[in-house]
């Protein structure tokens, strides 16, 4: 009975954590993160990226971050300035 309850508890204490993580990147910001974004992404990627709209979160199957209006710079042999 005793190992029950733990059990219980535990699952209900792993729960609560999923729904309040879900419920803070729902309502988040992100807009405020973009700077940090853009720098990661620039210093990963080697070319600069910029974000001049929204960033959005959506949760279904998968966990979806995209940013509106973003500019990916080519490389330098390319005929395009940006890549997206």
């Amino acid at each position: 009975m005793r190992w029950i309850r733990i059990g219980l508890f535990t699952v209900a204490g792993i729960l609560a954590v999923v729904i309040v993580a879900v419920g803070i990147l729902l309502s988040i910001d992100l807009g405020r993160f973009k700077g940090q974004i853009e720098d990661f992404v620039t210093d990963l990627l080697g070319r600069e990226l910029r974000v001049q709209g929204t960033l959005h979160a959506t949760l279904g199957n998968t966990i979806e971050v995209y940013a509106e209006n973003a500019y990916l710079r080519n490389p330098e042999w390319a005929d395009e300035e940006y890549f997206v």
